[in-house]
């Protein structure tokens, strides 16, 4: 029987900055992998510094990087898409 892994995406936390807090949240409620979302407002994936952070991030949290979502707008102001 094969292991599933089930894993959470960032979107859940669009609206804010990207942070380590985020990630160990995600892996405090049982999550194993990552799905990540690139709305530049949230994690800028060109931002050299914020993919090492993220590289830490996840070595520190055990969370495993699944995927990574092309950003669908710019960023979000009161959970709406602007941009």
């Amino acid at each position: 029987m094969s292991h599933h892994r089930y894993g959470l995406s960032t979107y859940l936390f669009r609206a804010d900055r990207l942070d380590r807090e985020h990630l160990a949240r995600i892996a405090a409620h049982g999550f194993e992998a990552l799905e990540l979302c690139t709305v530049p407002s949230h994690f800028d994936c060109r931002d050299g510094q914020a993919v090492e952070h993220l590289a830490t991030w996840l070595r520190e949290t055990g969370l495993e990087l699944h995927s990574v979502h092309a950003p669908t707008a710019a960023g979000y102001a009161g959970g709406r898409p602007v941009g």
